[in-house]
């Protein structure tokens, strides 16, 4: 198990498998000929030999001159301090290239709105982009942001867009969200009930699963997980067409229709195990 996190850490700082291998093997002999290390590390001898040199240029290994020729691990504490203060120095280089390149290059897409997408299907395959696109998406939003999907993912939007939901709720954008029936919890509840202070904020709720995870913004623009099966939130695809548009809007507000009349139909005792619904007592 040490051997293995050894092996894994030094890749991640930038060795290779097999110097990785051989390192570790080193620092654990100490001093030792090629014979020996091919033979601890269980790496080809002519692999060695390609090895060491690459070793000795990054500082991890010193050549000790005798008869026959032995080599020598750095301790592994200052080997790592090496390692990282080489990806420190390559992270530096490569940041100041990239900002050179960024203030050189201007493609023009910096601020491409939905309507200059209205014909592109795009499929995000990244939870840090898809966040990113949906929050632009929250920002952009003047009218109405509507959103379904199973509690678990409702009820994390919910706490990770709070403030930015109160925000346009005060600017008047409407916040209508469809979920499926859940325990309650007081966390949420008060979050909820600092969300219904706010007129056009609703939550509704469908007495099955829901069977989409979906946000659309202005019924402009549908972001829509595609995962297969939906527990997590990508891969999505995002769309400002108009036809596709449309028609998640309309199966949005079928949606929202039968979860109203689910809600109205759920006898008393059994309407206690989920939120409030807004506007209700």
């Amino acid at each position: 198990m040490i051997q293995h996190n050894c092996v894994r850490i030094l890749t991640e700082l930038g060795l290779t498998l097999l110097e990785a291998k051989v390192y570790c093997a080193l620092s654990q002999t100490g001093k030792a000929t090629i014979k020996t290390i091919a033979k601890t590390s269980s790496i080809a001898r002519q692999d060695i030999y390609r090895i060491m040199p690459e070793l000795q240029k990054l500082g991890l290994v010193e050549k000790i001159l005798a008869a026959p020729t032995s080599y020598k691990a750095i301790p592994f504490k200052e080997g790592l301090s090496v390692l990282l203060q080489n990806r420190t120095h390559e992270y530096s280089e490569l940041q100041k290239k990239a900002m050179d390149i960024i203030n050189n290059f201007d493609d023009g897409n910096d601020e491409v709105t939905p309507q200059e997408e209205d014909s592109q299907f795009i499929i995000t395959s990244s939870q840090k982009l898809l966040h990113k696109r949906l929050g632009e998406g929250h920002r952009r939003a003047q009218k109405s942001i509507y959103a379904v999907g199973g509690w678990r993912s409702i009820r994390k939007m919910l706490y990770n867009r709070f403030e930015p939901f109160k925000e346009s709720l005060k600017k008047g954008v409407k916040i209508w969200v469809i979920t499926e029936k859940h325990e309650i919890d007081k966390a949420t509840r008060k979050i909820l009930l600092a969300l219904k202070d706010y007129p056009l904020f609703e939550i509704r709720y469908l007495a099955v699963p829901v069977p989409v995870k979906t946000v659309i913004h202005d019924e402009k623009e549908v972001n829509m997980c595609i995962a297969i099966p939906p527990e997590n939130d990508v891969p999505s695809i995002w769309s400002s067409n108009p036809q596709f548009v449309k028609v998640m809007t309309a199966y949005f507000e079928e949606l929202w229709n039968k979860a109203a009349d689910a809600m109205e139909s759920r006898p008393a005792h059994d309407r206690k195990l989920i939120a409030l619904p807004v506007g209700s007592a």
